[in-house]
């Protein structure tokens, strides 16, 4: 992948790229990158992410927003993705997210 990502989970959750801090602002944006670092390499299902933004108060937009958010993270994960057509960092499966992370990236 080569991004230079790096995700903070110890401490106040952060995302790095070369060292710097990147990604959209706001707790629901950065929860959902959260839920997804949480289970790195796994599929989330929508509802899963919704379900833990919202708990049992979702708004009825919902699941734009999921794809909203996931869009921000996708634009800032991997820069290069709209020349290319196609992304393998933040990808959807089925009906869920999946954010696939390399050795070290971690913390």
């Amino acid at each position: 992948m080569g991004s230079g990502a790096e995700f903070r989970l110890l401490g106040p959750f952060d995302v790095l790229r070369d060292g710097r801090p990147v990604g959209p602002a706001g707790p629901k944006r950065r929860g959902l990158l959260a839920m997804l670092v949480l289970r790195a390499n796994h599929t989330v299902s929508a509802e899963n992410l919704i379900g833990g933004l919202w708990a049992d108060d979702p708004p009825p937009s919902a699941a734009n927003l999921v794809q909203t958010y996931v869009s921000a993270w996708r634009k800032t994960l991997e820069p290069g993705r709209a020349a290319r057509g196609v992304g393998d960092r933040l990808v959807t499966v089925g009906l869920g997210y999946r954010l696939r992370t390399e050795p070290g990236e971690l913390d």
